[in-house]
């Protein structure tokens, strides 16, 4: 047994196809940094969203911090009862 005559080596029709780089290797290889970018985008456009709303509205708008939250379930447990009655 012999080799054929000629380069018989790795190619074929995926040389037309191939490319140095990949964007999705790329991608995958760098998915730390992708997610704080895409973290900071989202924390802007969330941040516009609210200074459009609060423009629109003309109201200042305010957090819900724990004591609000803890207050809001009272309230809302005080008007539950009430419609129990």
């Amino acid at each position: 047994m012999e080799p054929l005559p000629g380069d018989h080596g790795a190619h074929g029709t995926f040389d037309k196809r191939a490319s140095a780089s990949c964007p999705a290797f790329w991608a995958v290889k760098h998915r730390s940094a992708l997610g704080t970018v895409a973290d900071g985008v989202l924390a802007v456009a969330f941040t516009a969203a609210l200074n459009a709303r609060a423009r629109r509205s003309d109201q200042q708008i305010r957090l819900l911090t724990p004591l609000h939250f803890r207050e809001l379930v009272k309230t809302a447990a005080r008007m539950r009862d009430r419609k129990e009655r």
